[in-house]
Parts: C-alpha cells; structure tokens; sequence
C-alpha cells in the first residue's frame, strides 16, 4: 500500500528530470553530519552506504556531502520506498539508507535486522529513534535467524531492502526467507547486484530464484538510474 501522499510522489517524479536531484536532502541534511559523527567516534570504520564510499575519513568533519557516484542509487533507493509503507531492511549497519527511507517517505516505517557487530550500530539506531520515534526499529541477530521468526509473527512489510553483506550463504538465506515473509505482488530490492568479480554470485543467485518461479525480474525504463541493485516481484 502506498503510504507517501500524492504531492510527495509528484515532487519526485518531476524532480527526477534534474541531474543534481538528491531526494529527501532538505529533511535529512541537519541529520546526516550527525549521524557520521556517532559513526566515525566509535572507533571503528565506516562500511560503504547509499552516501559513502567505505573506509571513509571524514578527518573531523562531519558535514560532508553525499558522493556523487551514488546518486543514482539514492534515488532509486528513493523511488522504491515511496512505493510502500512498511519497510524490512537486512542490513542496518550505520542507518545511512534508514535515514534516506525515513526522510523520503514522512509516513513509512521502517524495521532493520542487523547483526550487530559494529561499535557504532547501536548508537547511530538510538539517535534515528530520537528523532523519528516509533516509526524506526532495529531487531539486532543474525539475518539467518530473525528473518524465520519474522515470518511467523504478526508483523507485516509491503516492502524489502536485502543489503546484508556479500557472503554466499548469508545472501542466498536472506533472499530465501524474504520470500518466506513477503506476499504476492511485494517488490523486493536486492542490493549490490553488478558488483565486480567479487560479488558476481549475487546476480547468480538472483538469477536462480528467477528461474525456480519465486521472483520475476523487475525493468524500469526511465526511473531506475543504477545497474548495481535490482527489483524483484515476489510470485506466490
């Protein structure tokens, strides 16, 4: 069900045309340098985002714009959460996309599933909850085990963001017990798709859950600007 109201919807769209467009950038703006802030004091790295490119040295400023290499992919990341009203996402880690999702789209809510493992996850969720209340939660664990019970309980998504990581066998559960939680119709976004040699199993293992029937391939002609995700409609 779409959650974002129709003039939300039409500012995009038309907004779509300039090549310097960045969605959801007067909300998020004041936000951002924070959350970099409480990402890069953790004493740990900062993994790449719709933003950053990984390792990122902010050299104590935090005010740094989103990279232009990305744009594509923030906007895309954009367009598909206007589509919907409840958003799973695997894959927290900074809450750089949970902040993009959240400025986008003022009537979604949002639900992460994170393992946990950085310094600076924890943090980065309580300053988004602060600020975005009961629209923002983070269920920390491994993917491999939150995604099974989210699919017996009573919570319901109309939308799903897969971007835990690159390993093989996490990606294939992942996508796997989506499908599992998802209904007919939903529209799956599956990151890092066109990757490079390192991760070309990610489009392999898209390509599989195509062929058994469980998924079909979305194509956007005018809307989708990055190579390097993919929309997948759940058959059932």
């Amino acid at each position: 069900m779409i959650s974002a109201n129709y003039n939300d919807i039409k500012k995009h769209l038309m907004s779509m045309r300039l090549k310097t467009y960045e969605p959801g950038y007067d909300v998020y703006s004041k936000i951002l340098p924070r959350l970099n802030e409480i990402c890069c004091k953790s004493g740990d790295s900062l993994e790449g985002n719709l933003y950053y490119s990984g390792q990122m040295d902010f050299s104590e400023k935090f005010d740094v714009a989103p990279e232009d290499r990305f744009r594509g992919k923030r906007r895309d990341y954009s367009t598909y959460v206007l589509t919907g009203s409840n958003l799973l996402e695997v894959g927290f880690n900074g809450g750089h996309s949970a902040l993009l999702a959240l400025s986008v789209n003022v009537n979604l809510k949002y639900t992460g599933v994170d393992f946990g493992n950085h310094p600076y996850t924890k943090p980065a969720f309580e300053f988004l909850k602060n600020i975005f209340g009961d629209r923002i939660d983070l269920i920390l664990g491994d993917s491999r085990d939150i995604l099974p019970q989210l699919a017996v309980s009573s919570k319901k998504y109309d939308l799903f963001h897969v971007d835990r990581g690159h390993d093989y066998n996490v990606a294939f559960s992942d996508l796997s017990n989506v499908w599992n939680i998802s209904n007919h119709g939903d529209v799956v976004l599956f990151d890092d798709t066109n990757s490079g040699v390192a991760s070309w199993y990610l489009d392999e293992i898209c390509d599989f859950f195509v062929a058994t029937g469980k998924f079909s391939k979305i194509e956007l002609a005018i809307l989708w600007e990055s190579n390097q995700h993919i929309l997948l409609r759940v058959n059932k």
